[in-house]
């Protein structure tokens, strides 16, 4: 937490020269609340404000820092997508499985490139899982964004490579585009 706060605080980018405000944060709702503290406690110049769906009738906080759940990332994407110049992704292993149980992506129709980089809405596409649609609202968030932090001090299980695969995609998809290939 404190190195991605410590990556806020250098607006801008000294590697990029490119602006890092402002940043969501995707974590899980346990920590909400700790992440808001944080910020006010090590970045007192910040504003940061707590995104809840509320069934899509809520407001995104007009903050330099805004909190969200990896749920509510998942449902609210397109809401969310090319706002934020920084994604930080807290606990990123749950963002694990682009693929659903039994190996289907998708139901409802093919997803595209740009649809995925967040260029063009999902419209009538629909994720297979509450899993999918959450990896898929974090990758899709991360492309639209020049900065992505995934964070996670939770080790990848030893099922296969699809997991780790996610989380690179989702950080570096031109260098990870394929899970056959890689």
């Amino acid at each position: 937490t404190i190195q991605a706060l410590g990556f806020l605080a250098s607006n801008p980018s000294p590697s990029s020269g490119k602006p890092v405000l402002p940043a969501l944060v995707i974590c899980p709702s346990s920590v909400l609340g700790n992440w808001k503290n944080e910020v006010e406690a090590w970045l007192p110049h910040l504003t940061a404000g707590i995104y809840e769906s509320k069934g899509g009738k809520a407001q995104v906080p007009n903050t330099d820092v805004v909190m969200v759940t990896h749920t509510t990332c998942g449902n609210e994407t397109d809401r969310l997508i090319n706002r934020f110049q920084t994604i930080i992704v807290d606990e990123a292993h749950y963002g694990k499985n682009l693929y659903a149980p039994g190996g289907s992506q998708k139901k409802g129709g093919k997803i595209s490139v740009r649809q995925l980089m967040g260029l063009e809405p999902l419209g009538k596409v629909k994720p297979a899982s509450i899993y999918t649609s959450r990896t898929l609202g974090i990758v899709r968030m991360c492309h639209s964004a020049p900065h992505a932090l995934l964070l996670t001090g939770t080790p990848i299980e030893n099922a296969g490579y699809s997991e780790l695969w996610s989380q690179l995609y989702a950080i570096d998809p031109e260098a990870f585009p394929e899970l056959k290939a890689f």
